[in-house]
């Protein structure tokens, strides 16, 4: 059977992260999230993660930062 793609969303309103989180997984995507932008990176390495559907506005780093910071530090 073919791998189900998997799908972060980093989402602090937690009305907001349930809706996606829902959403997403009754398309038949395995879905996770996260609430603060600390948890996106170690989140996308534990979960094997595809695709971060991001919050742009988010306790300590936006989703986005996160991805970039370490980004950067993988390439230094």
């Amino acid at each position: 059977a073919m791998r189900r793609p998997t799908i972060l969303v980093p989402e602090d309103d937690a009305a907001m992260q349930r809706w996606l989180v829902m959403a997403l997984t009754s398309r038949g995507v395995r879905t996770f999230a996260v609430s603060d932008g600390l948890q996106v990176w170690p989140a996308v390495v534990e979960e094997d993660t595809d695709l971060v559907v991001s919050d742009g506005r988010m306790p300590r780093r936006s989703g986005l930062e996160s991805l970039t910071v370490r980004t950067v530090a993988d390439v230094a």
